[in-house]
């Protein structure tokens, strides 16, 4: 098995977590969204 630079991997482990933020990012900005149109979906948390 050939090694890998570490800049490459590095590069592609930073790209995948700021895919997994953006998501997240999303997600959280669509529930705050929805949010007050459906009252007490978020509330028992």
């Amino acid at each position: 098995m050939e090694a890998v630079p570490y800049h490459l991997l590095f590069a592609h482990i930073i790209a995948e977590v700021c895919d997994a933020l953006a998501l997240v990012t999303i997600a959280l900005g669509l529930s705050k969204r929805i949010a007050p149109v459906v009252p007490g979906a978020l509330q028992h948390r």
